[in-house]
């Protein structure tokens, strides 16, 4: 469980980890994504998205993928209705307890009491990873390695201009992915 503030690169972090795999030694592994919308589209029937849960945690078990699920509040609500008050967070939960399949979700820190609260032994299915804001120098190199790696012959940008982007989104973007 990827847990850090909206926009501090939770999922830029996995899909890193998938873009160097070979060089943490996962060069074979086969990374899947999902979320909890997709699994529940089309599904009107009762019991249809549970067993569309069934086939996704058993196809990713024989295939030893990691499966991302996005954001793990919104996976809890996604397949609840008066009839069923069981999302589709709750109905993986003893799946990725036990290990059957290995599955990476994300929250912000607001949302550890609110799961905690709603579903407690949800997040003991999970190994937290939390991922803080990089510091406003860490940012700055890093936005400076990206527009290296990216320029393509232009000239670089500026250490001044990268630290104007950083302050500025800091400052005004606060609730978005950073730059």
């Amino acid at each position: 469980l990827l847990v850090g503030p909206s926009g501090v690169g939770k999922t830029a972090a996995f899909h890193e980890l998938i873009r160097r795999a070979g060089h943490h030694r996962l060069g074979h592994a086969r990374f899947w994504s999902t979320t909890g919308a997709r699994i529940v589209a089309g599904m009107t029937g009762f019991g249809m998205w549970q067993e569309r849960c069934t086939v996704l945690w058993k196809e990713a078990s024989r295939a030893k993928a990691v499966v991302h699920l996005g954001n793990l509040l919104e996976l809890m609500g996604v397949g609840q209705h008066i009839g069923n008050p069981q999302g589709v967070a709750g109905f993986l939960r003893p799946y990725i307890g036990r290990g059957d399949v290995l599955a990476v979700a994300e929250c912000t820190p607001d949302q550890i009491a609110r799961i905690e609260r709603a579903d407690p032994h949800l997040l003991q299915a999970f190994e937290q990873v939390h991922v803080g804001e990089p510091p406003p120098e860490r940012s700055r190199r890093i936005l400076a390695e990206w527009t290296r790696a990216h320029a393509k012959g232009h000239a670089c940008v500026s250490e001044e201009a990268l630290a104007a982007v950083d302050r500025l989104h800091r400052r005004y973007a606060t609730y978005s992915v950073a730059p």
